[in-house]
């Protein structure tokens, strides 16, 4: 990912970051899920008998004493707020 792209997200995180604390995880998922609503075909992989679509977005957070692996159904339409809570675990 660029550092410009990182710069902006960062930039969008700090305006919501007097509320509540956001990070860019949190960002990546609502924009993967966003994008993969409009563009289903990118969140697939190629097999011998064709295209294999999938439905959601696995996502895993290291953490001191391993990984989180939260379940955020439906990204594309919840809000950040709704996302950080969830993502937190």
């Amino acid at each position: 990912m660029s550092a410009i792209i990182l710069n902006y997200l960062n930039q969008f995180r700090t305006r919501f970051n007097e509320e509540i604390k956001i990070s860019v995880n949190d960002l990546l998922i609502k924009i993967a899920a966003i994008a993969l609503v409009r563009v289903p075909i990118i969140n697939s992989s190629w097999e011998e008998c064709g295209t294999r679509k999938y439905d959601s977005i696995d996502i895993a957070i290291a953490v001191k004493d391993g990984l989180l692996t939260p379940i955020i159904r439906n990204a594309d339409k919840k809000s950040l707020f709704v996302i950080f809570n969830e993502a937190k675990v």
